[in-house]
């Protein structure tokens, strides 16, 4: 009972992220906004790999979790400070939201044993 407790504690978080990114991917695609640049398109899939293990360890309570929010939180420092430099309020405030939600997740993950 309490592991199902914990997963649904941890969807929520997961949703949260997905909604900002899912928001934030789609003001990208919106005419005359800033495209993402083909560097910052590999970036963003490599980081999204990182999140994909760091969710799946994560749920699953194992010791590699804190080798994904490493290589999330590297990956993504890199991506903010090189490609979200002066990015509109908008865009800022989406990514705040989401980092938030992931460290909700990661925080929870590692915490809350299984």
């Amino acid at each position: 009972m309490l592991l199902i407790v914990r997963t649904m504690v941890l969807l929520v978080p997961l949703l949260v992220f997905a909604k900002y990114g899912f928001l934030d991917t789609k003001l990208h695609k919106t005419p005359g906004y800033r495209p993402i640049s083909g560097w910052e398109h590999h970036l963003h899939n490599a980081t999204g790999l990182c999140e994909l293990a760091m969710f799946g360890f994560g749920f699953v309570g194992s010791e590699h979790l804190r080798w994904a929010v490493g290589a999330v939180l590297l990956l993504g420092a890199v991506d903010e400070y090189h490609f979200h430099r002066e990015v509109p309020a908008l865009e800022a405030d989406y990514h705040a939201k989401a980092h938030l939600a992931l460290f909700a997740f990661a925080a929870i993950a590692a915490l809350w044993p299984v």
